[in-house]
């Protein structure tokens, strides 16, 4: 054991030698700075009437529910879609934009008319539409997703699932 060299005075879980250094946890990195100034920025947007707020409604977790009621409190009746906040009065569904240089346009001309939809993907991947065409990162957009508890989740009545898989 003499050959062995000094064990560090610092040492992991593993008992290997740690090299964490002391954090201070009221620093931020700079991606977590910058990401926080996007998302002031968006809400700071939304309550000056210049963004839309989108939510990803996921069915059973909510989603109608908060349209409904946040959605509605926020604006009156004509400021929402109707459904879930999915469809307009004319009955077609909002769908998520096909590419990330949509969005801006996009934004701007469904804020004149809401100032909040939801996108449904429960057809995935037929329209095959991915999260990620869209620029989440724009100051013109805030994003909402709604989670249930999973147990309670999996427990919910669905007509998708009955007529899918002939339960639910």
């Amino acid at each position: 054991f003499r050959d062995l060299p000094p064990v560090p005075r610092h040492v992991d879980h593993r008992g290997l030698p740690s090299v964490a250094r002391k954090v201070d946890p009221r620093k931020k990195s700079a991606h977590e700075a910058a990401r926080e100034a996007v998302r002031a920025a968006q809400i700071e947007n939304y309550r000056g009437d210049a963004a839309l707020m989108v939510h990803i409604h996921v069915t059973h977790h909510g989603g109608t529910t908060f349209c409904r009621t946040v959605g509605h409190a926020l604006g009156d009746n004509r400021n929402t879609p109707g459904s879930a906040c999915t469809y307009t009065e004319r009955g077609r569904r909002i769908d998520p934009w096909s590419t990330r240089r949509e969005t801006k346009s996009n934004v701007r001309r469904l804020r004149k008319k809401f100032h909040m939809i939801s996108w449904e993907y429960q057809d995935y991947p037929v329209r095959n539409v991915p999260l990620a065409s869209t620029d989440w990162e724009s100051p013109q957009i805030v994003s909402i997703v709604i989670m249930r508890d999973p147990m309670a989740r999996m427990l919910t009545d669905s007509s998708y699932l009955r007529q899918t898989f002939g339960h639910g």
